[in-house]
């Protein structure tokens, strides 16, 4: 589909990121789950830069389609970095317990990224978040329990190491 290639070729287009949002956040209404897929994927590429469309994308978070939902999450992570406000820290706490294992990765990965800046009355969350990664390392898939270690790698790396007493 023409959509799909537009939002994919938008996203790898970091030169001028600022004209690049608009037009990818319109993707995010496309009534093709393919299109707002690549669309948040592409947001979430960007990264910070992509700040003015992360209203839509924590919508995406409950969308019926699981791909989107992790996808959205992920983007959340990447987008929101240090945003630790209840319109984002909520719905991703929701989806700690998704139906779907990989929703619940990338939320709880989220959930890390942007609680490096963490409130001790938030601190439960990130708990929650971190021990949903241990529980998916038990998971028989191996992409789960790779991307639960790569999750669990970046929570060693911020400034609240892991400690593992699971």
């Amino acid at each position: 589909m023409v959509r799909i290639a537009v939002a994919r070729a938008l996203g790898e287009n970091t030169s001028n990121s600022s004209d690049i949002t608009s037009p990818l956040s319109t993707f995010l209404i496309d009534r093709c789950p393919a299109v707002k897929n690549e669309a948040i994927i592409s947001l979430s590429n960007l990264g910070s830069m992509s700040q003015p469309a992360l209203s839509l994308i924590v919508q995406e978070l409950a969308n019926s389609d699981a791909g989107i939902r992790a996808n959205a999450a992920a983007a959340v992570g990447n987008i929101g970095d240090g945003d630790t406000s209840l319109e984002i820290v909520d719905p991703l706490t929701v989806l700690l317990t998704d139906e779907d294992i990989y929703v619940r990765i990338k939320a709880a990965i989220a959930l890390i990224q942007i609680q490096l800046t963490i409130q001790p009355s938030q601190q439960e969350i990130l708990d929650s978040a971190v021990d949903e990664l241990f529980l998916a390392l038990q998971n028989d898939d191996h992409d789960v329990r790779l991307t639960a270690i790569k999750g669990l790698r970046r929570k060693e790396l911020s400034t609240d190491p892991v400690t593992i007493d699971h």
